[in-house]
């Protein structure tokens, strides 16, 4: 991988970033799906009413805030580890 957006030619390059470009659309989609139930299903308890209470709509608010914080940490986390060119991800050996 490394070798071709390096040595590659401009084609195939283009070809890797649209490749990762998808796969980045694949998984924050996925990402993003997953919010509902991670934090819907936990805060809300009372079927029964047309609307979220206050307790609800707090328990859900700290929920999604919880979970978009965590994932911008692991997203720079694995930046951060892409840009190491020691990184078992750009090809090193594993420690």
């Amino acid at each position: 991988m490394q070798n071709i957006m390096q040595n590659g030619t401009d084609l195939e390059r283009s070809q890797v970033m649209e490749y990762f470009s998808e796969n980045q659309m694949k998984e924050a989609a996925y990402v993003l799906s997953t919010v509902p139930t991670h934090c819907f299903d936990p805060c809300v308890e009372n079927f029964s009413r047309k609307y979220l209470d206050d307790k609800e709509k707090r328990c859900i608010q700290n929920c999604v805030h919880r979970f978009t914080t965590a994932m911008d940490r692991v997203g720079t986390r694995f930046a951060e580890e892409n840009s190491d060119p020691n990184s078992p991800l750009n090809g090193a050996p594993a420690k």
